[in-house]
C-alpha cells in the first residue's frame, strides 16, 4: 500500500512490527525480503516516486577541503541513489574483511565466507548473473577479449558485473506497493528517534513533512537505512536523552567517513601488444546474458609486502577533441562566463561531426564505445580516520533540522600508498604517465559518491556504533543498514555488499521477532 505522509492525520501514531527508514538499495532490499510475510512493515521515503527540488534541498549542507557537494552526490526519492546507479557490482575480497596491521582500525567482525550466501542472494536482487563469474579463471574461456596475462603474482585481474541499469525504485515499486503487509509512506522525513529514559529502547519515531504535517511511528524494530551521511545526521540530531546523539556514547557517530576517490590520466603503453579493452566499461562483454568487464589491482601479496591500501584501475576511451571542447564550453557557460580559447573550442566542435556523433551514439545509446586512445582511471581505498567525519552544522533546513557538515582529507599514508601503488602498476604494464596520475589522484580527485564508515561495525562498543548484526550498541531495537556500517571501504563499488548485508539483516530481524 502506498500512502502520502502529507495526508496522514496530524500527531497520529502508526503502529507496526518493523519500521524501515529510507527506501534506497538497503531499505528496499529489506522490505522485499519481508514482503508477503507475517510481519507488518512501514517503509519511509523522504521524497516521492520522482525527484523534486524542495525535497532534494534537504540534502544541502557544508563540505570541506574538496568542495564536495552533499546534495549532488545523492538522490532523495524512492530508490535513492540507485536512480543514477550504473549497476556495476563486485563483492569485496577476503583481505578487505581482514585486520591489516598497516591500516589502523581495519578488520570487520565478519569474514568474506560469512557473506558469501548473502552475496549470492544479492546477485538476483541486483539483476546480475552467476556469482561464479567473478572468478577470472572460470570466466577466461568465455571471453572474446581476454584480460592481460601478467608474469608473477603482482597484479590481480578483477571481474565486474553490470546489471541492467537497475533503479531499485522503478524495478521494485509495483512489487512492494502490492505487498499486503507493507505500507510505503512517501514524503515522510524521519526527524527524531525517541527512546525510553535509559536510551536502551526506541519507543517511536517522529515523522515530519514539508507541508508542516507531523506524526509518529511505533514499532518493535526500527531499521535506519538513509545512507552514510544521513544515518549519522539523524542519530546526532536525536539527542533528547543522549546529548551527544543517539548511539554516540563513545563519540563515534559520524566519524571514520570513507569515500572512493578517483582521477583520470592518459595511458601511454610502450608495449603495443597489450590490449586493455577488457578493462573498459564501454567495451564490456556479454557472457550468458551477464555483462562483464574488468579492473586491475595489486595482489594481496604486494599490498602486504609494501603496506598498501587497495587500488583499482580501469580504462576509458578518450573522447574526440570536439566532445572535450563541448564539455569545457558547457561547464564555462554553466558558470555564466565565456570559456578561454573559445575559437579553438568552436573549431574542435565543428571539425569532426562524424566522430562526435559516433562517440555520443555508441556511448549514450549503445552504452559501448571502441577507441584506440584511453584514459586510466584509478580509485583507492581510504584509511579509516576519526577526524574524517559528519557533524551537525548551525544551519537548519526547511523542516527545522540541522544540516549535515562533512570534513575529510587524505593522510600522508594514503598519499604514499597511492604513489607506490601506481608506480608498481605502471611498471608491470610497461606504461608511462603513472607518476602524474598519482599527483592528480591525490591533489585533484573526483569521487564516486560512495559514503561509508560513519556508523562503523565492531563488536566492541568503544570501536564501533553497531555490532556484527548491525544493531546499535546499547539499544535493543535499533538497527542500521547500508554502507555507513562498513569498517573499511575497499576500492570496489559498495552496492552489492550493501544489499548482501541488508539481506542478512532482514533474516536476522525476522528470526529475533519470531523467537520473541
Amino acid at each position: 500500500m502506498l500512502v502520502d505522509a502529507r495526508r496522514v492525520e496530524r500527531n497520529r501514531v502508526l503502529e507496526t512490527d518493523v519500521c524501515i527508514i529510507g527506501a534506497g538499495a538497503a531499505g528496499i532490499t529489506i522490505a522485499k525480503e519481508m514482503m508477503d510475510g507475517p510481519l507488518q512493515v512501514i517503509l519511509l521515503e523522504s521524497g516521492g516516486m520522482t525527484p523534486d527540488a524542495k525535497t532534494q534541498s534537504l540534502y544541502d549542507g557544508k563540505a570541506g577541503e574538496f568542495k564536495y557537494s552533499l546534495s549532488a552526490t545523492r538522490l532523495r526519492y524512492f530508490g535513492g541513489s540507485t536512480n543514477h546507479w550504473r549497476a556495476n557490482c563486485r563483492p569485496y575480497d577476503n583481505l578487505d574483511f581482514e585486520k591489516r596491521s598497516w591500516i589502523p582500525l581495519s578488520g570487520w567482525p565478519l569474514n568474506k565466507s560469512d557473506l558469501v550466501p548473502f552475496y549470492k542472494r544479492a546477485q538476483d536482487i541486483c539483476q546480475l548473473g552467476n556469482y561464479d563469474y567473478y572468478d577470472i579463471n572460470k570466466l577466461k574461456p568465455l571471453l572474446k577479449v581476454p584480460p592481460i596475462v601478467f608474469l608473477g603474482n603482482r597484479i590481480q585481474n578483477n571481474v565486474i558485473q553490470t546489471g541492467r541499469f537497475l533503479s531499485f525504485g522503478k524495478y521494485y515499486r509495483q512489487l512492494i506497493s502490492r505487498a499486503k503487509n507493507i505500507t510505503t509512506c512517501t514524503y515522510a522525513n524521519a526527524t527524531d528517534i525517541e527512546t525510553n529514559e535509559a536510551a536502551s529502547t526506541v519507543n517511536r519515531l517522529k515523522v515530519s513533512c514539508l507541508n508542516g504535517n507531523e506524526f509518529y511511528i511505533s514499532a518493535r524494530i526500527f531499521i535506519l537505512a538513509t545512507g552514510g551521511i544521513e544515518n549519522a545526521r539523524l542519530l546526532l540530531a536525536s539527542n533528547n536523552i543522549q546529548k551527544a546523539g543517539l548511539g554516540n556514547e563513545h563519540d563515534l557517530v559520524g566519524r571514520h567517513f570513507l569515500e572512493h576517490p578517483y582521477a583520470d590520466f592518459p595511458l601511454q603503453i610502450s608495449n603495443g601488444k597489450i590490449d586493455v579493452r577488457f578493462y573498459s566499461y564501454w567495451e564490456r562483454q556479454k557472457v550468458h546474458n551477464t555483462e562483464v568487464w574488468g579492473q586491475l589491482s595489486l595482489s594481496d601479496e604486494v599490498m602486504k609486502e609494501h603496506a598498501l591500501t587497495r587500488i583499482n584501475v580501469f580504462v576509458e576511451p578518450v573522447p574526440p577533441k570536439g566532445v572535450l571542447s563541448g564539455q569545457f564550453v558547457k561547464a564555462s557557460l554553466t558558470k555564466k562566463k565565456l570559456p578561454r580559447d573559445l575559437s579553438t573550442h568552436t573549431k574542435n566542435i565543428f571539425s569532426d561531426p562524424y566522430g562526435i556523433g559516433k562517440y555520443l551514439f555508441t556511448k549514450n545509446v549503445l552504452q559501448r564505445f571502441s577507441g584506440k586512445n584511453y584514459l586510466v582511471r584509478p580509485s583507492f581505498e581510504m584509511i579509516p580516520d576519526p577526524n574524517n567525519r559528519v557533524t551537525l552544522s548551525d544551519e537548519r533546513d526547511s523542516i527545522n533540522q540541522l544540516r549535515a557538515s562533512l570534513q575529510f582529507r587524505f593522510s600522508s599514508d594514503e598519499k604514499e600508498s597511492v604513489s607506490k601503488s601506481l608506480a608498481i602498476l605502471g611498471k608491470e604494464l610497461g606504461a608511462t604517465g603513472f607518476e602524474k596520475g598519482a599527483e592528480r589522484l591525490i591533489n585533484r580527485p573526483k569521487f564516486y559518491s560512495h559514503h561509508m564508515g560513519t556508523t562503523r561495525m565492531h563488536d566492541n562498543p568503544r570501536q564501533g556504533v553497531v555490532d556484527r548484526n548491525c544493531r546499535v550498541h546499547g539499544i535493543s531495537n535499533l538497527f542500521i543498514a547500508g554502507s555507513s556500517v562498513f569498517p573499511t571501504g575497499s576500492a570496489a563499488a559498495p552496492t552489492l555488499t550493501i544489499v548482501a548485508l541488508a539481506v542478512r539483516l532482514a533474516d536476522y530481524v525476522k528470526e529475533i521477532i519470531k523467537s520473541g
